[in-house]
């Protein structure tokens, strides 16, 4: 895709800055705050559709120490999609879901750095919640409609254990990076019948020290 293969460029680019600027480049990097912002795509799957893309969005704020740091985001993905869920037989209804709002925390380690150039590495949780969640299918029996109704609330949103894998390339208090991320199948969830990813790519801006007493 061309996103990746603009970032993948951006990357090597900034590989290639002298050697001299590292030392720098890793004082702007360890032990840091940053505030961020990325897009990209995400791939889930419902009851009736598989392998569904959308775009997303996130604000992020990322911590860094020594070895390791924190990962906080906040973000929006904007479609459409046919789901389903069944009733207390086992019958499966149609509905319809309108973009996803997802928080997320992780824990990351820094494994390796090469100059400039910085892998993070982690895991945490991420809570899901599916909106305009609406039954497409008529049902007659209004008890049948009530048990579908509070089947499809309940799985409007889910706390989903996630991965994390990332690029971070600095220069100066301007940084690019990209994020894959995988949550697991989760079947209680609407948007959940497969193992979700995501794509993104951003730009992060180092505020400051993440210890006071560099401060």
């Amino acid at each position: 895709m061309r996103t990746v293969r603009w970032l993948a460029s951006g990357l090597a680019l900034i590989a290639l800055l002298p050697s001299a600027s590292a030392a720098q480049q890793g004082r702007l990097f360890r032990d840091s705050w940053f505030w961020g912002a990325n897009a990209g795509v995400m791939n889930f799957s419902t009851a009736t559709v598989a392998n569904q893309q959308a775009p997303v969005v996130n604000l992020e704020w990322f911590i860094t120490r020594t070895r390791g740091g924190l990962y906080l985001s906040a973000g929006r993905s904007f479609f459409t999609a046919n789901a389903g869920v069944k009733d207390n037989l086992g019958t499966l209804y149609n509905v319809q879901i309108q973009d996803m709002t997802q928080f997320q925390a992780d824990v990351i380690a820094l494994p390796a750095t090469w100059g400039p150039v910085h892998l993070y590495a982690g895991g945490g949780f991420q809570m899901n919640i599916a909106h305009s969640a609406v039954i497409t299918d008529s049902i007659i029996d209004p008890n049948i409609k009530t048990q579908v109704q509070k089947t499809l609330t309940n799985q409007q949103d889910a706390i989903r254990f996630n991965l994390l894998v990332g690029v971070h390339a600095q220069l100066k208090r301007i940084a690019i990076f990209g994020n894959a991320e995988w949550l697991p199948a989760m079947g209680n969830f609407v948007l959940g019948q497969k193992a979700t990813w995501m794509l993104e790519g951003g730009i992060r801006l180092n505020f400051g020290p993440s210890d006071e007493s560099q401060q």
